[in-house]
This record gives structure tokens, sequence and C-alpha cells, in this order.
């Protein structure tokens, strides 16, 4: 009955689950620009504003700025986990060498209260893992820089043991960028959600990816600090998606979305704190099963309350004599048909069918909750008969406008209750 819109939801949670067509609308936040002639970033003061409304921005997040020989450049987002280690995601580094990362990137860092920043130089990078343009999910998109020398601002704490919880909202301190200019150290509260239909995997505290409702990254935001309400960096922004992608996407419809690693699942020898105990890797498979049929569940129900509502609202005669179900009449759309037959002797009647289609698949949060809505109405001719004996199947029929349009089958008799 369902089987068409089953093959809908199937694909849209099958892609989103590691295909290459990224369909949860994501995408690497990495900034990328060109600058004009003469102009050096690394070279004179340095600024980079704090626009909490508090003025209370975490020094240790900073700009990592790479600017190319063709003065083309690249900016994402570090945060200092320890007076010389920076955190930031492997699609940064882009598979540069320590001496081709450092000889051209520097971190741009605050040093107090105002706009007062300096560019402070990598000496190497300590772990970056590799990854494939392949892979929507990245949950190893992170890697670790050691400075020049250590620095006297305070790291981020670190608490790869709290997990990332259903429902709480978590602070993203990101850098916003112009091309090449000034920075602005930027907080967005993002509400954490699991189980929906563009995530089914992230469905525990300690899931490998993480994802951020209403979180609104832009390009230059990749490695930024996802912190709690107790100012402990849990995870690590690595994509998200842009308004445009949102508003054609068919399960956002409109809504950004970040995505993050949780530091449960960060493995790092380096650090006591990376170790990866805690962590629970993605079921991809195993969640898209789930998801699917929740969404089956939730698709026949919606489809149920319809057919009880146009019989409640239709001639008495069609309650009497049949049961009714909801048919796939192509493109993901349905329409009442009957189950079974009662009563006697045969029956000719004009029937107004509706078309119900998917007006929406999810709810606010993006979980499984399929809306449908009256796609066309028409008026049909029903017919139906009974079989030789009380115990043989019906046939009934319905018709458009002409005998073409017919749609002729046995029905059984409906079992007494």
């Amino acid at each position: 009955m369902l089987l068409r819109g089953f093959l809908l939801i199937a694909l849209l949670v099958v892609t989103a689950c590691g295909q290459k067509d990224k369909s949860d609308g994501t995408s690497k936040m990495i900034q990328r620009g060109q600058l004009e002639d003469g102009v050096d970033p690394f070279v004179g003061p340095q600024a980079l504003e704090c626009t909490s409304s508090d003025g209370q921005c975490p020094q240790a997040v900073g700009r990592l700025l790479s600017v190319y020989a063709d003065k083309s450049f690249t900016s994402c987002t570090g945060f200092l986990i320890t007076p010389q280690i920076i955190m930031t995601n492997s699609h940064c580094i882009e598979g540069m060498t320590s001496e081709q990362y450092c000889a051209i990137t520097r971190f741009i860092v605050r040093t107090g209260q105002g706009m007062k920043a300096k560019a402070v130089r990598c000496s190497e990078i300590l772990q970056v893992n590799p990854l494939t343009e392949e892979e929507t999910h990245n949950d190893n998109d992170y890697a670790f820089i050691k400075l020049a020398e250590p620095s006297d601002i305070k790291p981020l704490v670190v608490d790869a043991q709290a997990g990332v919880s259903e429902n709480q909202t978590y602070a993203v301190w990101s850098i916003d960028a112009d091309d090449g200019g000034m920075g602005r150290v930027v907080r967005r509260d993002c509400e954490a959600i699991q189980r929906t239909l563009v995530l089914p995997h992230f469905e525990d505290k300690f899931s490998s990816v993480i994802a951020l409702n209403n979180c609104a990254i832009i390009p230059g935001n990749s490695g930024s600090p996802i912190v709690d309400s107790h100012g402990h960096a849990v995870a690590i922004a690595y994509a998200g998606n842009d308004q445009e992608t949102a508003d054609a996407h068919p399960i956002l419809q409109g809504r950004r979305v970040a995505l993050g690693v949780n530091f449960a699942c960060v493995d790092f020898p380096g650090l006591a704190a990376f170790t990866g105990a805690s962590c629970k890797r993605m079921d991809v498979r195993g969640a898209g099963r789930r998801i699917q049929t929740l969404m089956s569940e939730k698709l026949s129900e919606a489809l149920d309350l319809q057919i009880t509502d146009w019989l409640k609202a239709g001639d008495e005669i069609f309650r009497q004599r049949f049961e009714w179900k909801a048919e796939s009449v192509g493109g993901d759309t349905w329409s009442p048909v009957p189950a079974c037959a009662k009563g006697e002797g045969e029956l000719t009647t004009s029937i107004l069918l509706p078309v119900w289609g998917i007006k929406s698949m999810a709810d606010e949060n993006m979980r499984p909750r399929p809306t449908l809505k009256k796609e066309s109405e028409s008026t049909m001719r029903l017919l139906a008969w009974p079989g030789e004996t009380s115990s043989d199947p019906w046939m009934f029929s319905i018709e458009g406008d002409d005998e073409l349009n017919a749609i002729t089958a046995e029905i059984p008799v409906c079992t007494a209750r």
C-alpha cells in the first residue's frame, strides 16, 4: 500500500548516511578568497573583535589564516586546548605537510579585552586525520597543531566525558571574517537534536557525529569549538548548510544545521583528555533502518487519519458498505480504496475521491512526522458486486471519465468483529 512512499523515505535516509550526494545539505565551512595585490595580512597590527554582548569572548578561539603564493587564502577557526596546541578540522589543512602548512599559516588570536590581536606561527602538525571526499559525515574530521611557542592565553577546558545531550543548548564560538581582513569572534547558541531524518545515527550523547538545529554557521567556521553550559568544549564543528540549500532541501525546509565531531570519539595520544573511551561510533545502517521503520509507521498513521476524516465528511453508505484503506496512486500520492466489502447486493454510485500528497516529512526538529495535503479531488464512479457465494471475494471498480481510467480488483468480505 505505501511502497512508493517507503521508497522515497528510504532514499532520503540512505543518502543522508554516507553516499556521494550530501542530501543533508551540509558542506565543509572553510572560507576561501583572494587578497588584493600588496596586502599582507600577517604584517602590521592585528585586530579581532569580540561581538559577544557582554564582551566575554574566549581568547583561546582564533583564526587560522593560510595565504598562498598567488594571494589566495583559506580561513578556518581554531582554538587552544593547551598553551601550545590548537585544535581544528582536518579539512582545513588540506593534505599539507607540517612544513608547508606552517610556512603559510598564522593563528590570529586576541591578546586582551579589546580588539588587539597577534599572529602566531605554528611549528608542526601533530595529528591530521585523512578524509575522503565521498564521506558525507566525517567522525574523524579533527586535527592538532603545535604553536612555535607557548601562549600565555588561557586554553579552553576540554570535557570528552560529558558528551552532547539531547535538547541541550550549546555555544558555538567561531571566527567570522572579511576576505583577508579583520575577523570577529561570534557566538551562536544552538540546540542538539538527536534521531533526526538528517542525522539518524546521532542517537546517544556519545554518538561520534552530532547535529545542532537552527545553527547558521558560515564559511570560516570550520574548527569552531562547541561549548556546553559549564564552559567546557565538548565537540568541534566541521560542516553546515547555507540558507539557499536549506530552503530547497525536502527535509530541512529552511532550517540551518551544523554538524560536529563529538569529543567522546576523539583519540589523541598526546593528551589524556582525548581517549575515545566513551565513544559510540556511527551505526549508519542500523540507525537508517530504525528511522525508516518509524517513518513508515508515522506515514501509515497520517493516512489513517485522512481516511477517517474523509469518511466522516462523506456519504454514510461508504461506511456501511466498505472498510477503506489508502493506496498509492504514484508520485508519492495516495487515494482511498475499499479494503473489504460488507452488506448485500450490488452498489453503483458516484464518489468524490481525494488524492493526498506529502506536505512535510518532519516536524520542527526534523524528526519523522509526515503531514499530508490534498493534492486533488475528482468525482469517480464506484461499482461493486458480490461473488457467487457469501465467502467469495467481491469485485469493485472505480472509474474516471472513461473506462480506461478504471481500477478493478477483488476485495475480501469484511470479517465480522
